[in-house]
């Protein structure tokens, strides 16, 4: 079983922002600033909120891309390809037009400390040397975090990878280098 690093390709097609105002008045700071760290679900809490695409060298709108380092953005038609496969590892939160939406990832999985190593920079976490998961503890996962790289990254099966693939997912890229940069 193979596990691939999600890498989200900003240059080509830039990111998108929400309104983080509206979205601090619904969950508040605490929920907002610890939800990711804490696999906490937002579902409750949630409203649609409004969004706006920031352009880089294409004004196409991707199918898949990021809000900040907590969650990935799904367009309807990812949505509708990935739904069934990842739905349990996560929750799909409406943004106001119904033709994008915020996937909070809730499925961890901890590092193979024994194959894996952070590059610490005087004490501090800086990157990956290496990144490996015992594939017996991701077998059911579709799509995960964990916390050996502060929840900075998305990993997911060769399943999830080859949907990508094969239904041409714009935004992403999947690496089987798993300590590659996720920016």
């Amino acid at each position: 079983m193979s596990i691939y690093k999600i890498l989200v390709n900003h240059e080509e097609f830039g990111y998108f922002e929400l309104d983080l105002d509206r979205v601090l008045s619904f969950l508040g700071d605490e929920l907002f600033m610890s939800f990711t760290e804490n696999s906490s679900s937002l579902k409750k809490a949630w409203k649609p909120v409004s969004w706006e695409f920031i352009e880089s060298v294409s004004s196409t709108l991707p199918d898949i891309s990021c809000w900040g380092n907590g969650c990935l953005i799904f367009s309807k038609k990812a949505k509708d390809i990935l739904y069934e496969h990842i739905d349990k590892d996560g929750e799909f939160l409406e943004l106001t037009n119904k033709k994008y939406w915020v996937f909070n990832c809730l499925s961890r999985a901890k590092a193979d400390i024994n194959k894996s190593e952070e590059i610490l920079d005087r004490g501090v976490h800086s990157g990956l040397k290496a990144l490996n998961f015992n594939p017996k503890k991701v077998v059911e996962k579709n799509i995960f975090k964990t916390d050996f790289d502060y929840y900075a990254g998305f990993y997911c099966s060769e399943k999830i990878k080859n949907l990508i693939k094969d239904h041409r997912l714009s935004g992403i890229k999947a690496t089987n280098d798993l300590a590659a940069s996720p920016v």
